[in-house]
């Protein structure tokens, strides 16, 4: 992102990424830009989505959030800093008022595989990054990002995030 933004902006260099990202780079302190200093051209939504391991207890989203509120330190899944994950659950903390350990990963299938192979026992990254996990059963989703319920085909409805914390913003995460 840094190599684009300080390139000719002649439309030769191009960088891909969520919109959501370049509005975090200025407060996290990694860049000096926002979201109007790019001409932007998204081609998907994704949704991010609270999964955990099927070996945990947590059976909805509402079990989890009880036992945050219980042991702040259970161990999250993320892609890294401004990731999808991790701004999820910074909404998630700050709508919930709950605390979380905050473990990341150099990618969002690194912080997939973590979940699944037990390393860790959440993982709040994009759906399309677990989706075959999921269907495979080797992941439980919890909750999506969504005002509506998201249908995953071969697995079926995982539930808005909204049914718990009905308050919360479920902004699209854009990409492009």
């Amino acid at each position: 992102t840094k190599n684009a933004l300080e390139a000719p902006h002649d439309g030769y260099t191009w960088a891909a990424g969520a919109a959501s990202d370049v509005g975090t780079y200025k407060v996290l302190g990694f860049l000096d830009t926002m979201l109007p200093d790019w001409q932007v051209y998204f081609a998907v939504a994704n949704v991010s989505t609270v999964s955990v391991n099927p070996s945990t207890p947590y059976k909805d989203f509402g079990d989890l959030l009880k036992a945050w509120k219980e042991k702040p330190d259970i161990p999250v899944a993320t892609a890294g800093l401004s990731s999808a994950g991790h701004n999820l659950m910074e909404l998630i903390a700050a709508n919930a008022k709950i605390k979380y350990k905050h473990v990341t990963y150099d990618g969002g299938n690194p912080a997939v595989i973590a979940t699944v192979s037990g390393e860790t026992p959440v993982v709040a990254q994009l759906l399309v990054e677990m989706s075959e996990m999921i269907k495979a059963k080797r992941l439980r989703p919890l909750a999506a990002l969504s005002p509506k319920p998201v249908t995953l085909e071969g697995y079926g409805e995982i539930p808005s995030i909204n049914n718990w914390l009905p308050n919360m913003p479920a902004p699209m995460n854009y990409f492009g």
